[in-house]
């Protein structure tokens, strides 16, 4: 199977399950009907799945060449609370690059985050695998650091923080990307 029915098909098994995820969520009682409630730190052994984040990513590789490419991401980052403070979130997000001829090529982000919880700050660290899919595709391992402002109440009813992150790609030549945005959490 080539890499484009690949992404292909694991973009539909991502869609597929998204879709299933109200009826999951109802069949657990994960949603209340009583929302206001809700605190910024989770009970310990909830599961939070209807996470997600909306950034802005911004691609930096070193080489003879500067290359770089900006971007906007969106990504499903659903959490399990260890304990009070302590969780870990998984990150399968989707964006676009630019190549060196300018036409796009899409991105599959897919990472493993341990999550620490001080006050109003989320303090996230981890890593996994970013994969390229065009004609001169990399999947490159990633380290990621990740800063979240918690607000003490969501804005708009689902904006719950905002977020700086940084990643380093481990390719040749190497990559750093920089995000900046808001997670939301229904």
């Amino acid at each position: 199977m080539n890499r484009k029915m690949k992404f292909l098909l694991s973009y539909l098994l991502t869609l597929t399950f998204l879709t299933s995820v109200p009826h999951l969520v109802r069949a657990n009682e994960v949603i209340q009907s009583d929302f206001s409630n809700i605190s910024p730190l989770s009970e310990s052994g909830s599961f939070e799945l209807l996470r997600f984040r909306v950034n802005q990513v911004s691609l930096f590789q070193v080489s003879e060449h500067w290359n770089s490419s900006l971007s906007w991401e969106v990504s499903w980052n659903p959490k399990y609370q260890l304990s009070r403070n302590f969780g870990l979130v998984a990150n399968i997000g989707n964006t676009f690059f630019l190549n060196m001829d300018q036409s796009k090529f899409p991105v599959l982000e897919t990472q493993m985050l341990a999550a620490y919880t001080l006050g109003s700050f989320v303090f996230e660290i981890g890593g996994g695998r970013e994969f390229w899919i065009n004609k001169h595709a990399t999947h490159a391992w990633m380290t990621t650091s990740n800063v979240h402002y918690q607000f003490k109440q969501k804005l708009l009813g689902a904006v719950d923080s905002l977020f700086l992150g940084y990643s380093t790609l481990f390719q040749i030549p190497l990559a750093h990307q920089f995000k900046i945005g808001t997670q939301i959490s229904l």
